[in-house]
């Protein structure tokens, strides 16, 4: 009589995929195991945000010192938009695609920790410049240092979750980013208007700053005191280590072309206007409604954390419940019909000659069309090759930053300078709402198809639901 074949325990284990316990893997897991690597896994993302707090915080605060910048270096809206746009976001989005292969070859904690490393430097150095010239030099090395953080961010997120819940946690960590954005506004128009009450300020009787560039030089100090966070956590195993495709990075962009030009059609054109409205939205209160830096601060920086977070984290959740559910285009479907939803409601907000009209319409508009961020980065993995996530992840953010944290601020300031006056600021906005809103709806729409074919073709379903009990586990031998 044949015997039963042995079970060897140890053997099963080792066959069992790696990655099994963080959802990357199509074997089931206990609910056991799922807790605990989910514990893991948002403990990563916990600290990921810290990043991208003190990162956008180190970026948006320059636009609440518009007045004392123009004050004191003598400057135009245009010179002013370059410093809030594309002298931050030209180098920024250049470097995205490098950052993104060093991301694909390297530790990505260490290449994080050399990006803050450098950006905190240079947010020190916005601190101390004396001129015009170096506080550009200051804000393109602030964006060669920030370029680092979305490549990283990505790949470590999209190695650590699985699909069904990579959409919630690009939205919880972009929800850091926004979290920032408006404490950058709301803390740093309190700071700003705290500092610069005292014309110059020393700092341990070495150097003399002027008092409404001191914020900087606290944010850079916290920069460097974060960097230990790094290495608290244990930087996931990659997806593709087994099998990463040698195709070249031309290849592999070229095959996933038609998703491509959707996402960056409708989520770089909607960045294009967010962009644009949070850096300008403080300068336009203040010469439409009059309203103080410090009282601008608070308003528009509550309305831009209610809006906008609310929002990122309610469309996450229903991106992935779609997404759970089989509709694997739902990121673009979602957003087309949210911007359909909340472009009116930006162009109505500019129009408004009340403060409160304009802070309710716009809190709207932030809800609806400007809380993409997460559940777009999650469908950029999604669509990706799994060898060449960094590269992916650099490349689209170096076009979300080059058209829209580049090209947003200065085009709606040259629109102020030399077409309605900045006396009209916000009809400058409403004509780049009005040109950009219906392209990305299109955009979305036209895109459908392709997205369906680039998921499919990448194998990213979902993997099986953890079961109770190991016994009730389908992809363990028994014994």
């Amino acid at each position: 009589m044949a015997s039963a074949p042995r079970c060897d325990s140890k053997k099963v284990d080792r066959q069992r995929p790696a990655l099994a316990i963080e959802g990357r893997a199509d074997g089931g897991v206990t609910m056991a195991e799922e807790r605990g690597a989910m514990l893991s896994a948002w403990y990563m993302v916990a600290v990921l945000i810290v990043f991208y707090f003190l990162n956008s915080f180190d970026r948006t605060v320059l636009s609440l010192m518009v007045p004392h910048l123009k004050r004191d270096l003598a400057v135009s809206d245009t010179e002013v938009g370059m410093l809030l746009g594309m002298a931050f976001a030209l180098f920024y989005g250049v470097f995205g695609w490098p950052m993104g292969a060093l991301v694909d070859r390297f530790s990505r904690r260490r290449v994080l920790c050399c990006g803050v490393l450098l950006w905190s430097a240079a947010t020190i150095g916005c601190g101390l410049a004396a001129s015009y010239g170096e506080l550009l030099t200051a804000r393109v090395l602030l964006g060669i240092g920030e370029a680092s953080l979305m490549p990283v961010a990505h790949s470590l997120m999209a190695d650590r979750f699985p699909a069904r819940r990579l959409g919630m946690a690009m939205s919880v960590f972009y929800f850091g980013g926004i979290f920032g954005s408006s404490a950058s506004t709301a803390l740093g128009g309190i700071a700003v208007a705290h500092f610069s009450q005292r014309p110059v300020i020393e700092i341990a009787g070495l150097v003399a700053v002027r008092g409404w560039q001191m914020p900087f030089i606290l944010l850079g100090i916290a920069g460097f005191l974060a960097v230990v966070l790094l290495f608290s956590f244990r930087e996931p195993a990659r997806t593709h280590a087994a099998n990463a495709s040698s195709a070249p990075f031309l290849v592999t962009l070229a095959a996933v072309r038609g998703p491509m030009l959707a996402v960056l059609g409708s989520f770089v054109s909607a960045a294009t206007m967010l962009f644009a409205i949070v850096l300008w939205t403080p300068t336009f209160m203040a010469r439409t409604y009059g309203w103080a830096p410090s009282q601008v601060g608070v308003a528009y920086g509550t309305v831009h954390l209610a809006g906008s977070g609310l929002g990122t984290l309610a469309f996450g959740a229903i991106v992935d419940l779609l997404y759970a559910r089989g509709l694997v285009d739902a990121h673009l479907r979602v957003f087309g019909v949210s911007m359909m939803i909340g472009a009116p409601c930006a162009l109505a907000a500019f129009l408004s000659k009340d403060p409160v009209a304009f802070l309710i319409l716009i809190g709207l508009a932030h809800f609806f069309a400007f809380s993409f961020t997460g559940y777009a980065s999650a469908l950029v993995q999604l669509v990706s090759p799994a060898a060449a996530r960094g590269r992916m992840a650099g490349l689209y953010v170096m076009m979300l930053v080059l058209f829209g944290n580049g090209l947003g601020p200065l085009v709606l300031g040259a629109l102020s300078d030399h077409v309605f006056g900045p006396a009209r600021m916000g009809s400058s906005a409403v004509l780049l709402i009005a040109v950009l809103g219906p392209v990305s709806v299109v955009s979305a729409f036209a895109g459908l198809a392709s997205v369906r074919r680039a998921v499919a073709r990448n194998g990213r379903p979902n993997p099986p639901e953890p079961t109770e009990d190991p016994s009730r586990d389908p992809t363990r031998s028994r014994c």
